[in-house]
């Protein structure tokens, strides 16, 4: 009985390592020979971090919607240090919606695919001559249509400006993340709060 059960607890945790490895993304998966950040395939299937509603001009409803993906792994590290770990992946989809009167309320849904923005983290400044590098990070922005086209040519003209306000948190609005928050811990309080009462403590 004990050697069945070992072998069951044995062939359970090869399985669990072969598909984590297997749902590893590295950086040939998302950069190509130029250095030009890629619209991975599979991004759907990947860690959801959270979701943006832009308000419409008349604010009735959404006018589009944000959904964003992190490459496997992406939240326990972050989870663990605070902060993105080197050569991680996001993918924000950028949804156009409608919004009608459902059984719960005024409701803004989303509906067709506008594009995608990838971002790439880089903290070793890999591709220092690149326009779509910078800033920690790799940027593109891919429009929908029949094929992803690449529309950025420079990230700081083109992207960083919208990041700007989110500097402090290496251009990224986690606010809109929750799931990156370190777990509860007893007491209502978490490992973040901790860490941040200690390094405003005096040392002795």
């Amino acid at each position: 009985m004990a050697i069945f059960t070992l072998r069951t607890t044995l062939i359970a945790t090869i399985f669990a390592l072969s598909t984590a490895a297997s749902s590893a993304v590295t950086l040939d998966d998302v950069v190509d020979d130029d250095g030009i950040p890629q619209l991975p395939e599979n991004f759907r299937s990947w860690e959801f971090l959270g979701a943006f509603s832009g308000l419409a001009a008349d604010k009735n409803g959404s006018h589009e919607m944000h959904t964003v993906y992190a490459s496997p792994g992406t939240v326990e590290y972050y989870q663990q240090n605070n902060a993105y770990p080197d050569a991680a992946v996001l993918v924000k989809e950028v949804l156009e919606t409608d919004t009608e009167n459902l059984t719960t309320g005024r409701i803004s849904y989303a509906t067709k695919t506008k594009g995608w923005f990838v971002w790439i983290k880089d903290s070793k400044g890999r591709f220092p001559e690149s326009k779509l590098w910078g800033d920690g990070w790799g940027w593109a922005f891919y429009a929908a249509g029949d094929k992803p086209k690449l529309q950025t040519t420079d990230y700081k003209t083109d992207c960083l400006g919208c990041h700007v306000p989110a500097k402090d948190t290496d251009y990224s609005y986690v606010r809109g993340y929750p799931v990156l928050e370190i777990e509860p811990m007893s007491g209502g309080q978490n490992k973040s709060a901790d860490n941040k009462e200690a390094s405003e403590s005096p040392r002795e």
